[in-house]
Order: structure tokens, then C-alpha cells, then sequence
């Protein structure tokens, strides 16, 4: 007999769920269908932000300068990797729109650059299909972004922001 993994573990000791309500089951569809991947990236950004710095902010474990360093860094971090990453993917998904056309000839070839060769016409798949690649295309991109974009921004922002903090250790002066 083949033994369980983690996760099989976790699935079978979890309840099953069922979405009876309808107007659930409808809301779950409308979010699915106007949540797109740039959107979900200010989501998560935003949670995190509203989040995330009092876990450093707090830490009993370090002194007060780490304390407010690490708290600015990581608000630095969030904002610069939602920026980016929400314009990139906007970006990516825009630029698949605009160069993938079903029905109508055109004159430029790469008007149709990113057009499926079995597309047929305007429908909820091939919606899926531009936001989809455009994703993918954003994915890849950013593993470059990261380290010319992202990166530099967040050290950028951090000493922005905790400009103050680190001139008054500089000069001797307590953090109280």
C-alpha cells in the first residue's frame, strides 16, 4: 500500500465543502471573471501591506533601529513588487489584446502575433487565452524585473523611508 503524502494527509482530514447558495456560487463567478491577475497582485499587495510590517515592527527579538529598518524595508519590498508586478502584467495582458485579432484582416502582421492559429471568434475562451499568455509573458519578464526593477526600488524606497531612523544613528542620537 502506498503511504500518504502531506498534502493527502491534509485533504482527508479536511471536511468536504459544497457551495449550496446560488448567490454565493454567483458571486464566486463574477470574481473570477473580473478579477484579473493584475488586479489579484493589488489584492495581495495591499494585504500585505495592511499586514506585514507589524510583524517587524513588533518583533520583541531585535532593538528598536532593526525594528523600524526591517519595517520600512518591507514596506518598501511590497510596494515595489506590487508596482511592478501589476504593471508589468496589465502591461503583458494589453499588449497580447492588442496584438492578437480574430475576423478581420489586417495589414499588419503583427497585429495577429499573438492570435491562436484555431481561434474563431470573440468568446469567454479566447478572453481567457489573451489573459493567459499575457501572465505568462509577465512571468517571464519579471524574472529579469526582479533584480533591474524590483530590487533597486526597494532599496531605493527603503532609504527613503528610513532616512531618519539611520541619520539619528549616524549622528549618536538614541531611538527613543
Amino acid at each position: 500500500m502506498q503511504e500518504l503524502t502531506v498534502v493527502d494527509r491534509i485533504a482527508k482530514a479536511l471536511p468536504a465543502f459544497n457551495f449550496n447558495s446560488a448567490k454565493l456560487s454567483k458571486r464566486i463567478q463574477w470574481l473570477g471573471k473580473h478579477i484579473s491577475t493584475p488586479e489579484s497582485v493589488l489584492i495581495v499587495g495591499a494585504t500585505a501591506l495592511a499586514s506585514q510590517p507589524f510583524f517587524d515592527l513588533y518583533n520583541k527579538k531585535t532593538d528598536e533601529k532593526t525594528r523600524k529598518v526591517s519595517c520600512y524595508r518591507t514596506i518598501s519590498k511590497i510596494i515595489a513588487t506590487t508596482l511592478t508586478g501589476f504593471l508589468i502584467r496589465r502591461g503583458f495582458i494589453n499588449l497580447v489584446k492588442n496584438n492578437s485579432v480574430i475576423g478581420e484582416e489586417v495589414s499588419k502582421t503583427f497585429k495577429k502575433f499573438f492570435t491562436p492559429s484555431d481561434a474563431t471568434d470573440f468568446d469567454h475562451a479566447y478572453e481567457k487565452y489573451q489573459n493567459g499568455l499575457g501572465t505568462i509573458l509577465a512571468l517571464i519578464t519579471m524574472i529579469f524585473t526582479n533584480f533591474a526593477i524590483d530590487a533597486p526600488l526597494t532599496m531605493f524606497l527603503t532609504h527613503r523611508l528610513a532616512k531618519k531612523t539611520l541619520e539619528k544613528d549616524e549622528k549618536g542620537g538614541d531611538d527613543k
